[in-house]
């Protein structure tokens, strides 16, 4: 698999999990754990390198959203939940690239047994 693959295979997920958290019906923890499971899915392919189309960048602006930002923030703030639904709406095919959402992958730590300890 390459990182356009992982991407393509990702991103109807992540906006499946985005637009049911922000409809109300999926937990913030279900949605943490969806986040934190696709990352380590990412990092056991160590995939080096910028964002190589629009729809990887919007997939790493959301999840970077996502984490960021605590429930109350999410749900509370009209702005950016909007913004986060149109993520998820051009992730699935429905609507125009988002404005000033540009994500970047995230960095790949490697680090050996003997510098963890």
């Amino acid at each position: 698999m390459n990182a356009e693959e992982f991407i393509r295979t990702k991103a109807p997920q992540l906006a499946f999990f985005g637009l049911r958290y922000f409809q109300g019906k999926l937990p913030e923890a279900e949605l943490e754990h969806f986040i934190w499971q696709t990352l380590e899915e990412w990092q056991q392919y160590q995939f080096n390198g910028d964002a190589h189309t629009e729809q990887e960048s919007i997939f790493w602006f959301l999840m970077h959203e996502l984490h960021r930002w605590p429930e109350p923030v999410l749900r509370g703030n009209r702005y950016l939940s909007a913004k986060m639904l149109e993520c998820c709406n051009y992730l699935v095919g429905q609507g125009q690239f988002p404005e000033n959402c540009i994500g970047i992958r995230p960095a790949l730590t490697l680090q050996s047994k003997d510098s963890a300890a």
